[in-house]
């Protein structure tokens, strides 16, 4: 990425200070180069908006921007690059601020596809009573039956499935564990939690022949017990789906106010 490109970025983002200023971005400028590069993004910067595109998948371009106000976001489309992606823009705050911000980028064209909310535990609750024996540490091997289980469950344009070379990198950071049965997978969750206070339980998935088994119960008690190195857990949920959220409510897990709005705008040739 040009310096050229990311100090008119930075002048951008001084400019437009201010309460009326508009962004999805929760970066701190600071990081802003780093984060640009390591993510092969790119900047466009005009007169009262600048989007960061960041490709994700081949299938799927999410976008960053920052605007100089909620008027100025109803002229965010048209620099967005011509693309055959899905475009994905979400934003992510606090109620109320969040949803009056997610109006604004329906004003300006952009379409409501889901919303997420996040949940809390302060203080993870395991079984003692659950036999944890059968728990493993995923291996490399297992990444792509794992992948097609995700793919099988999720929504790729909200669940942020994992290339095959992340989810393996993932596997061999023992953060990935298992449960098997009958030859195959029963069940798995992922984690981002690495020398993390605040960790992230990614996935959750168990098939459905074998649900009503307590198997995500036995892995989240075993990464509990046995593999914890944080104080505090999240996850982020669809705010549609009451079992799930129902079950990690069981688990200690609160909502705590933070929520996601992930919108699409298409932009082809």
């Amino acid at each position: 990425m040009p310096s050229d490109k990311i100090e008119a970025l930075l002048d951008f983002i001084k400019d437009i200070k201010g309460p009326a200023a508009r962004t999805n971005v929760v970066i701190m400028p600071s990081l802003l180069e780093t984060f640009i590069k390591e993510h092969e993004g790119q900047i466009i910067v005009g007169k009262d908006v600048a989007v960061i595109t960041i490709p994700d998948t081949e299938n799927i371009l999410r976008i960053q921007f920052f605007a100089r106000s909620p008027e100025a976001l109803k002229t965010l489309h048209e620099l967005i690059p011509f693309t055959k992606r899905q475009i994905i823009c979400e934003i992510v705050g606090r109620a109320p601020k969040v949803g009056s911000l997610a109006k604004e980028l329906e004003e300006a064209g952009f379409s409501y596809y889901a919303k997420f909310q996040r949940m809390l535990c302060k203080t993870p609750q395991p079984d003692l009573t659950l036999d944890i024996s059968e728990v493993e540490a995923a291996c490399p091997e297992d990444a792509k039956e794992i992948l097609a289980i995700t793919r099988a469950v999720f929504d790729p344009l909200t669940a942020r499935i994992p290339s095959l070379n992340s989810l393996i990198m993932r596997i061999e950071e023992g953060e990935v564990f298992v449960i098997r049965r009958a030859g195959q997978i029963a069940g798995f969750t992922s984690f981002d939690s690495k020398h993390k206070r605040v960790a992230l339980l990614d996935h959750v998935i168990v098939r459905p022949e074998y649900r009503n088994q307590k198997i995500a119960k036995k892995i989240l008690t075993y990464k509990w017990l046995m593999e914890n190195e944080s104080l505090h857990y999240i996850l982020w949920i669809n705010e549609l789906c009451d079992g799930p959220i129902r079950y990690h409510k069981k688990n200690g897990f609160v909502c705590d106010g933070i929520y996601d709005y992930i919108f699409t705008i298409r932009k082809e040739h």
